[in-house]
């Protein structure tokens, strides 16, 4: 049997107002037409965000969506920090419930933005906990409570009350999904919780709390179902629950309570009666236009089913709970209805289905545990209880300075840099041509004195202090030029994003960066522009000092081309054309003119814009392609075959792909070094084949866990001997970029 209801944090603070459920209304219709003819200015904003808001509390989400998308759009014009604070936490919630998960949290983080730039801290503290609750709903129970934890800081030393209770009920979801080990956590939150809404007179929030401290006392029955005391003291509180919502007319509430009272009789072994509490559940959901609790409410009715052996009625029931979920991106409910059509199945005598969603059920599973997330929320707990005492108001101000830094402060940082690293190349050169004549010298006098050795004794001892004289000074001049490229090292390392900047752009990904020389012509560079990120993986000509040229001429151009695209008047960021531009600005700045003179350098790259909000990616290549994995599939997207710079088969602009996103995506970017290196028991490539399946293979780990895979395959891969019994030698730079979406 299933665990009791799991409740969605914002669905219950929706249903408090009300006990009807509707998307639209015609007297808010009515109103909204009328503050439509209204001047445009911030106070205009203000009536309708008021709107927006009350419109999402009386559970008419349709106007409520259009209500706050246009107070939005209207406050973005007039750049109205405060209007973009409520107007994207209006347009965030109608998303969340509707199960638009993806947009909503963009809106949420934006919210986050703009109540930190009013230093409002309740607006905050009601922005954090927005966003707990869609990681929450997604099943990432570490970050979630994260969240709250930051949220709750806030309530606290504010004193608010009624805000502390909410927070202490989220939280004790959190910890009572997380099983045994956490149930005692789960009933002290609840609890404080209960007593501060007790106090409070809030007849909502003490349903709520009697809700899930019924389902604790439920679930400690499952564990021990002998003790019938616990399945007693569990109906009690669903009873007080239940009380107090018909009292308060919480349609949502009495929902939830009635399925919980379903259960308890379930597992009583009293199948009847928990067929129609059941039902009961099942028509109050569908009255308030719930999927989540359908879906839900559907797979304990057809365990019923199971129960009375009435097999087809059962395999009905769970796979109208299956497509439902799987509609909505409910993947607990999934899981626990594939699972079960498996079973049914099986009664059936189809064990080829059978085997089939058991597959699914299994595959659900392993995507959904994460077992790093429950060894760590004891210690993030911990970490704020310590974190109450202490006033980190510096740290927090840095953070948020850091936070803000602006584009241009980055491009001045980056051409300093650049000048920098220039100057340091010039020298390294004219070091290495020092070198050469030094050397050329000394060779010269060593053979000059080696013919004299049967003249004169003497001159061949003086020959000899001359040569070890000469040798040793080639040695330091060596020290010097090594040391100087191990500088230049540190220069073009200082030049790629930095890590802290990547983790700010991108939840979880990876950098594989293996230069062949000290320094490297492959590099990397990223931005965010417009709420777009924008990333590239590039190869360019030579290795070493020649490669690492063209890969500062790479990113200053790249940091010069995106700054200074102007999307005022509504133009888009086309990932084609900045290879364009990038490809113009190659040629111009090498005196490329297509004579057979002149020189072909340029780069081979890959360049992605992401827009996460709108799941959506443009990718265009210069004979780079990259590489998608979803849900099984390998798809390659091919680039143009033509590099940025000169080429003697130029086909005019470069191709810009669309790209559909979709949450647990994987992409790949990546130069040919990788692919090209040779080992191996043959001694041959390691080619585009075998690292599709290296791919494949691995995709499903987290990101960190592949790089390290990467990197010790590349590496077992160079260990084989050659011909000459030698180590294979690593002959191209290599560079590996993948990100989830």
């Amino acid at each position: 049997m299933k665990s009791i209801i799991k409740i969605n944090i914002f669905l219950a603070l929706i249903f408090m107002f009300g006990n009807t459920f509707s998307q639209t209304n015609p007297q808010i219709d009515s109103i909204y037409a009328e503050i439509l003819k209204a001047k445009t200015d911030t106070n205009k904003v203000d009536r309708l965000n008021d709107l927006a808001w009350q419109s999402v509390n009386s559970s008419f989400l349709t106007s409520a969506y259009d209500i706050a998308l246009t107070s939005y759009n209207l406050a973005k014009r007039l750049n109205y920090t405060k209007g973009i604070a409520y107007s994207t936490k209006s347009v965030g919630a109608t998303l969340f419930y509707t199960g638009d998960y993806d947009k909503a949290l963009a809106f949420y983080e934006e919210s986050f933005k703009s109540f930190t730039k009013l230093n409002d801290k309740k607006g905050i503290s009601i922005a954090l906990r927005n966003i707990g609750n869609v990681y929450h709903h997604l099943a990432n129970y570490k970050v979630a409570l994260d969240y709250y934890f930051k949220s709750l800081k806030i309530r606290e030393e504010l004193k608010d009350k009624a805000g502390i209770a909410a927070v202490y009920g989220a939280i004790g979801l959190v910890y009572n999904e997380q099983g045994i080990k956490e149930r005692k956590s789960a009933l002290e939150y609840f609890n404080k919780s209960l007593v501060i809404e007790t106090e409070l007179g809030n007849k909502s929030g003490m349903a709520q709390d009697y809700l899930y401290i019924g389902n604790i006392y439920f679930e400690k029955f499952k564990d021990n179902q002998k003790n019938i005391e616990l399945a007693d003291s569990a109906l009690n509180f669903f009873n007080k629950c239940k009380k107090l919502s018909i009292e308060i007319e919480n349609t949502y509430f009495l929902a939830q309570v009635e399925e919980a009272i379903g259960l308890n009789y379930s597992q009583r072994g009293e199948y009847d009666k928990s067929y129609q509490y059941f039902t009961r559940s099942l028509t109050l959901y569908e009255q308030i236009g719930s999927k989540y609790n359908v879906a839900g409410i559907y797979t304990s009715i057809g365990q019923y089913f199971m129960y009375i052996k009435n097999f087809n009625e059962a395999r009905r029931y769970f796979e109208n709970s299956y497509l439902l979920a799987k509609e909505i991106n409910a993947s607990e409910i999934e899981k626990e209805s594939s699972s079960q059509i498996s079973a049914v199945y099986s009664k059936l005598g189809n064990y080829k289905k059978a085997y089939d969603f058991q597959k699914i059920a299994i595959e659900l599973k392993d995507s959904l545990q994460n077992a790093a997330n429950t060894k760590k929320l004891t210690q993030i707990a911990m970490q704020f209880e310590f974190d109450k005492k202490e006033k980190l108001q510096q740290l927090e101000k840095q953070k948020r300075e850091e936070l803000f830094k602006s584009d241009i402060k980055r491009q001045k940082i980056t051409t300093y840099f650049f000048v920098v690293a220039l100057a340091f190349m010039i020298l390294i050169a004219y070091i290495v041509f020092r070198s050469y004549r030094s050397k050329q010298r000394a060779n010269i006098l060593l053979e000059e004195k080696n013919a004299e050795i049967n003249a004169q004794k003497e001159e061949i001892e003086q020959q000899r202090d001359y040569a070890i004289e000469q040798t040793e000074i080639i040695a330091e001049q060596h020290k010097h030029i090594t040391d100087s490229i191990i500088y230049a090292q540190r220069i073009q390392q200082a030049v790629l994003p930095p890590v802290e900047y990547l983790d700010s752009l991108l939840y979880e990904y990876f950098v594989l960066y293996k230069p062949r020389d000290i320094v490297s012509g492959d590099y990397y560079w990223a931005t965010k522009k417009e709420g777009k990120i924008i990333i590239t993986a590039a190869d360019c000509t030579g290795h070493g000092v020649p490669g690492a040229f063209m890969s500062l001429l790479g990113t200053s151009f790249l940091n010069e081309i995106v700054n200074k695209i102007d999307t005022s008047g509504g133009k888009e960021i086309i990932a084609s054309e900045i290879l364009d531009e990038l490809r113009l600005a190659v040629k111009k700045s090498l005196r490329q003119t297509g004579k057979d003179s002149d020189a072909k350098d340029g780069m081979d790259m890959s360049l992605c814009i992401i827009d996460f909000p709108n799941m959506k990616m443009q990718y265009a290549g210069a004979n780079n392609p990259i590489l998608l994995v979803r849900e099984n599939n390998l798809v390659k997207y091919a680039a143009d075959r033509m590099p940025v710079g000169i080429h003697y088969k130029e086909e005019g602009h470069f191709s810009n792909q669309i790209i559909d996103l979709k949450r647990g995506d994987a992409v790949y970017m990546f130069s040919d070094g990788y692919v090209d290196q040779f080992g191996g028991e043959e001694g041959r490539k390691f080619m585009s084949k075998r690292f599709g399946e290296l791919i494949m293979n691995n995709y499903k780990l987290n990101m960190k866990q592949q790089k390290e895979i990467f990197d010790k395959n590349i590496i077992e891969w160079q260990n084989h001997l050659n011909m000459k019994g030698e180590k294979f030698k690593q002959i191209d730079d290599i560079l590996v970029i993948g990100f989830r979406v």
